[in-house]
């Protein structure tokens, strides 16, 4: 598996190698870009997958800096980190053929770039997709979007209708990411709508309760859209201490002043998909 070192990425990611290897009997291996030491989270994070009996290997760090002149945002260090990590990622897989029967490379969202190393060594590509239904659905629409208008999207007349029945006026629409079609983030965007059809299969950290229609839109058949497969929810378990600081402050508030959790976790879930919703 080819990850980025984002906790909202990983963790879901982590939590579906744990089911392959506990439930299932395969072996997993994380092939870990970054771009630079790596912080207490991520490390610990790491480590604890160990006696689950799923390795990981850093590769060499890559300077993220020295490869723009402009000021580089989280999303594109993570995803410049992954794309010129492929040299080493390259080597690591060269490594695994040789000692062991290796049959996919699962990739991460935002390092779609690494599909390209998947057909010397005649691995199958899959997609893994830690966000919504909705958001993957949009994104592998919007290559046929972008060909069919020519103005920015917060300019548009009428609303966008995602594949799934969902409208969304245009100037919603994944805000900062969207709205300049010659920034880098939006070509970015452009090219993952454009690369998930290459593989042969993506997981998308959702279920058909939740999002049944975006769901149901995902998994029509047609031409050069791979097989969707919603694998959700995975969230880290674990236990919680009963004293814990949130706990203590949920019991201090009036009655009926928190929200239920399920509405609070799926207004999360969208914040960071296609509005920008703050709570």
């Amino acid at each position: 598996m080819f990850p980025v070192l984002a906790m909202g990425h990983l963790i879901p990611l982590c939590e579906f190698a744990k089911r392959l290897v506990l439930a299932h009997n395969f072996s997993v291996t994380f092939i870990v870009p970054n771009d630079g030491p790596l912080s207490t989270a991520p490390k610990l994070f790491l480590d604890s997958l160990i006696p689950v009996g799923i390795n990981y290997v850093l590769l060499p760090s890559v300077n993220v800096d020295e490869l723009s002149n402009d000021v580089v945002s989280a999303g594109s260090r993570i995803s410049l980190a992954a794309s010129h990590s492929l040299p080493s990622l390259h080597d690591v897989l060269k490594s695994l053929v040789s000692s062991s029967r290796v049959v996919a490379l699962v990739v991460d969202l935002m390092a779609t770039d690494a599909f390209d190393v998947t057909a010397e060594f005649n691995l199958s590509p899959y997609a893994f997709f830690a966000s919504t239904a909705m958001l993957l659905s949009f994104i592998l629409d919007i290559p046929k979007l972008d060909e069919s208008v020519s103005c920015e999207h917060r300019k548009l007349l009428e609303p966008v209708k995602i594949p799934g029945g969902t409208l969304v006026h245009g100037k919603d629409i994944l805000l900062d990411l969207v709205q300049d079609r010659k920034s880098d983030s939006y070509k970015r965007l452009l090219n993952y709508g454009k690369r998930y059809r290459l593989v042969e299969g993506i997981m998308v950290n959702s279920f058909k309760e939740l999002e049944g229609g975006d769901v149901k839109a995902l998994q029509e058949e047609e031409p050069g859209k791979p097989p969707v497969y919603p694998i959700g929810p995975l969230i880290r378990m674990g236990g919680v201490d009963n004293g814990s600081d949130c706990l203590r402050w949920l019991d201090d508030q009036p009655y009926g002043s928190v929200f239920p959790t399920l509405v609070v976790l799926r207004v999360k879930r969208y914040s960071s998909s296609l509005w920008n919703i703050q709570i």
